[in-house]
């Protein structure tokens, strides 16, 4: 009896999985390699822009038109040459003392004023920048999202099936 309980729902959720698996390749920019991705791009950019109005909120912006007006040229002309030059890019300076450097989908490109501070020349500049984009280019994050985004199908489908098994033993 229990068998033919697990059976059924276990194929059924294999097959969605497999079809769902199949669906949600995407070739990674960088690397050419079919990855599994639940974000599209527009989704990926919109997820970005939410995620640049949190950022700001908690942090905020350094206010320096002429540095930041520099930094985001060295940005665009970083991102036009990265694997996703046709994305649109966005740079800002956090206040925030901490040494730091991080992107969020969708093209966005953060530095702490802490970070910029230890920067002794354009090609530090250059490698922390060019780093923070090689992790947009790749779609990191939007990677990440999808793990998890799987992970929790995962959890809703294992708690779906012990459900039946545990009544089915009562």
């Amino acid at each position: 009896m229990i068998g033919n309980y697990i059976k059924i729902p276990v194929l059924g959720f294999s097959v969605i999985g497999l079809i769902f698996w199949i669906i949600s390749c995407a070739v990674n920019p960088v690397t050419g390699k079919q990855e599994l991705m639940l974000l599209s791009e527009s989704e990926e950019i919109d997820l970005g822009r939410q995620t640049d109005a949190e950022i700001v909120k908690e942090y905020g912006v350094l206010e320096d038109p002429k540095l930041t007006a520099y930094l985001n040229d060295f940005c665009q002309r970083l991102g036009k040459v990265s694997h996703r030059p046709q994305l649109s890019y966005h740079f800002k300076v956090v206040d925030a003392s901490v040494v730091n450097a991080f992107a969020v989908p969708g093209g966005y490109v953060y530095f702490s004023r802490g970070i910029l501070a230890t920067l002794n020349n354009e090609a530090e500049l250059a490698g922390v920048m060019g780093h923070e984009i090689g992790h947009i280019a790749a779609r990191h994050s939007a990677k990440q999202y999808s793990r998890a985004q799987l992970a929790q199908v995962g959890l809703g489908v294992g708690s779906f099936i012990n459900i039946p098994i545990l009544s089915g033993l009562a």
